[in-house]
């Protein structure tokens, strides 16, 4: 699994410099090759007379992979394979690093120009020609092979390979390399382009910036507003969003981290550089006035009688008084609340007719904004009538927590709810079926005589 992560995020790496990178040598080439017990003289010398070698395709193999030069006779008999070939190159100041792609099964070494460039698990003494552990090929991985431009020449250059098995008794054994040049990148990111732009705006909590290519290194630290870093991120690539704290009214600076960690993909990576430590200024202002989110009882509502109303605003509000409202053209008895939030208004319980709610011109609600905005509701109204009757209310379920109650067949106090069937009517048969989940418990017959304008008439019998 850990090779295999290696795998994907090197093929991400490698999908991020497309167009910036040049194949030198490909997987699956041809090479020369000598199954060894004994090294060949000066084997990696770019002179080195190979051509009585035989040539054969990567990969080199046996137990393992597909394609390839298989190595039947490796088994008990040599344990480290020798491979030579030569690639072209031009203008190689181009190049930032090269990525050495390797197939590999159990350890490596390679040398171009006679210059050792990486390797993985090579003998631990000049005299082994045995892996130092194991590694099971299957995936190829990326080695990163620095300055290029000390061992690589324009024109012909020679690579050199030396695949290592960990012991003669293997079960497999396997060798392929590709071989990718990265280009340089000079070029660092730069911000082209962010919103919402400085000016005036109501509300300030999303930032999101376009940056001239790729970036990573963002974790939310990168900007501030008003000194406060962010409170989430979002985005990939080019274009990340930046979530804060609703900045709070008057004027808000946006700015940049000093020691963020943006940067580009490049190998090395360039860092972003801001032109400025400031990227915007805004003034955040209110200037939307406060209104009512609800208001009980809901206007146009006909009650039996009213002497009271609970009001909601959709922001805090500064005050609200007596002498703020009008119930019937008078001033309530008392108002009492607070913020957005309920404030209650009590006035003479009015028995009968109609009752108007209004606001006289020269109240004094506004909302808290530096430059306060006042409110501007407009009334309403209700109607009285003592003999209102509201319509029937149908109770269906009754739901309950069994803890210490009815148990079922195998003694468990499972939770149970009651369903009701009503007849809108005054006197009515209750169809009660008691459940338990999963299984029904029992299911009964009331008979009872229900009356909501006398209490006292309300009567029910037992089980029938």
């Amino acid at each position: 699994m850990r090779h295999r992560l290696f795998l994907l995020m090197s093929v991400a790496l490698l999908g991020q410099a497309l167009g910036q990178a040049e194949v030198l040598l490909k997987r699956g080439s041809d090479w020369r090759y000598l199954k060894g017990s004994q090294t060949p003289g000066d084997w990696r010398a770019a002179d080195f007379d190979d051509s009585a070698w035989p040539s054969g395709a990567a990969p080199f193999r046996y137990g393992d992979g597909q394609g390839g030069t298989v190595l039947a006779d490796m088994p008990r008999r040599y344990s480290t394979v020798y491979l030579r070939r030569t690639f072209e190159a031009r203008n190689v100041g181009r190049f930032s690093v090269l990525d050495l792609l390797v197939n590999f099964d159990d350890g490596f070494l390679v040398w171009i120009n006679g210059k050792l460039v990486t390797g993985a698990n090579p003998p631990r003494s000049a005299a082994s020609q045995l892996a130092s552990g194991t590694h099971e090929s299957g995936q190829f991985e990326r080695f990163e092979i620095r300055d290029p431009g000390f061992f690589l020449k324009n024109g012909t250059n020679t690579i050199v390979v030396q695949g290592f098995n960990l012991s003669l008794t293997s079960s497999d054994f396997l060798i392929d390399v590709e071989m990718v040049g990265i280009l340089k990148d000079a070029l660092p990111p730069s911000l082209v382009d962010f919103s919402p732009k400085p000016g005036q705006l109501d509300q300030l909590n999303r930032v999101t910036l376009q940056f001239s290519e790729p970036v990573r290194g963002i974790d939310g630290s990168e900007l501030r507003l008003n000194g406060e870093p962010s409170i989430a991120i979002d985005g990939e690539g080019a274009e990340w969003t930046f979530q804060f704290e609703d900045a709070d009214y008057g004027e808000v600076v946006l700015t940049w981290e000093a020691d963020h960690g943006i940067e580009d993909f490049g190998r090395p990576a360039n860092a972003f550089v801001p032109t400025s430590a400031e990227l915007g200024r805004y003034r955040v202002v209110d200037d939307v006035p406060p209104i009512l989110s609800e208001i009980v009882p809901p206007p146009g509502a006909t009650v039996r009688g009213l002497k009271r109303l609970r009001l909601f605003f959709d922001e805090p509000i500064n005050d609200l008084r007596v002498e703020d409202i009008r119930i019937n053209g008078q001033a309530p008895k008392s108002v009492t609340g607070f913020s957005a939030g309920p404030w209650e208004v009590v006035f003479e319980k009015i028995s009968t007719g109609k009752v108007n709610v209004a606001w006289p011109g020269a109240h004094g609600i506004t909302d808290r904004a530096a430059k306060p905005n006042a409110f501007a509701g407009s009334g309403w109204s209700y109607t009285v009538n003592p003999n209102h009757w509201p319509g029937s209310v149908v109770i269906n379920e009754f739901v309950a927590t069994n803890q210490t109650g009815l148990r079922d067949e195998d003694g468990q106090a499972i939770d149970w709810f009651f369903s009701m069937l009503f007849m809108h009517s005054r006197a009515c048969d209750y169809r009660l079926l008691l459940y338990s989940r999963p299984r029904t418990l029992s299911y009964t017959n009331l008979r009872a005589t229900f009356s909501s304008r006398d209490p006292s008439r309300n009567t029910s019998s037992k089980p029938l």
